[in-house]
């Protein structure tokens, strides 16, 4: 086929296809000029394609990317902890400090690229660069300023959910909403000196993260489907270590009602929490109902039918449940 286009083809696909149509005698040489010069203007990479996958950052470059970025930071973290004992309260704090700007900023740099890869490093750099700054700030309060007991907690917390609200608005995805949750977590963590009402707090937010992220107020909504019941679970087992019976009562209540909001939302990240805690839970309140008594074998056994009747008519509901459009 004399063609124009003979020369590096955008789609070898449709070239090669093209010259065995004209040796076919299906199209004439010009048409298949005509076609392949069009398909060159408007054809768009497509997921998937030879085309898409040169463009695309490879996942081996990604990972030793994350790679260079864990070494820096272990020898950045080594070289200052060698000096941390004789450097002064300023130092130290600016020394934090420079090492959350700079992470910041070569995130910064990388805001613009609408590559996948390029976007996750720096979701990943920024969520660095807020934990630094929340070390940065507390240390600001506790060395420099002198402040003791849970002001220098509160102001890391308010300085971190200030920055990583700021983060989120600028690029909502998941690190920066783990940045924005971690924040909210350290000034929950602020709202007693009692262990016990401490979790119970950091278990109120977990809960309320979960329904702001089914109700679609935060996105992305599997991250806040992660981290909202993790904490949410997490928390009851505090109040038992702290003494607080009623930890048991709130995991189960949790994670029965983590499996009963995964069915219509059709969510099997809930429906895992909820059945783990459930279990969990469960398992303490029946050995503690009955501990001491023969009654704790047939307890178990009960327990562990009503958990596989429930993961029965779990499974025919999803059977028989068509799924949700997606969008």
């Amino acid at each position: 086929m004399t063609s124009t286009l003979d020369h590096h083809p955008m789609d070898p696909d449709l070239h090669q296809r093209l010259r065995h149509w004209v040796s076919e005698s299906l199209i004439t040489p010009q048409e298949a000029d005509a076609i392949e010069e069009f398909e060159s203007r408007t054809a768009t990479p497509a997921a998937g394609t030879g085309a898409d996958l040169t463009r695309r950052v490879p996942l081996v470059t990604e990972a030793l990317a994350y790679l260079g970025i864990a070494l820096a930071a272990a020898a950045g973290a080594v070289v200052v902890g060698q000096r941390w004992e004789d450097m002064s309260p300023e130092g130290r704090a600016i020394s934090v400090g420079v090492a959350a700007t700079v992470t910041f900023i070569a995130g910064y740099l990388l805001r613009r690229s609408e590559e996948p890869a390029f976007a996750r490093l720096m979701s990943v750099l920024w969520l660095i660069s807020t934990g630094l700054l929340a070390g940065c700030a507390a240390l600001v309060a506790y060395d420099i300023l002198g402040y003791r007991g849970r002001v220098p907690l509160a102001v890391a917390g308010g300085v971190t959910t200030a920055f990583a609200l700021a983060l989120y608005v600028a690029r909502p995805c998941g690190g920066q909403q783990l940045g924005l949750f971690a924040g909210l977590l350290m000034l929950a963590g602020t709202v007693s000196t009692d262990p016990s009402a401490v979790a119970t707090a950091l278990w109120a937010m977990g809960v309320a993260w979960t329904i702001v992220g089914g109700l679609g107020w935060i996105r992305p909504k599997r991250a806040a489907f992660i981290v909202g019941p993790f904490v949410a679970l997490w928390a009851p087992f505090a109040i038992l270590g702290g003494g607080g019976d009623y930890g048991m009562w709130l995991g189960l209540v949790t994670g029965v009602a983590l499996i009963a909001a995964s069915i219509p939302l059709h969510e099997t990240v809930l429906l895992g929490f909820g059945v783990v805690g459930s279990f969990v839970f469960l398992m303490r309140v029946v050995m503690h109902l009955f501990r001491g008594t023969v009654g704790v074998p047939i307890a178990l056994v009960v327990t562990g039918a009503a958990v596989l009747v429930v993961a029965i008519v779990l499974a025919r509901r999803a059977t028989r449940t068509p799924p949700r459009p997606v969008g």
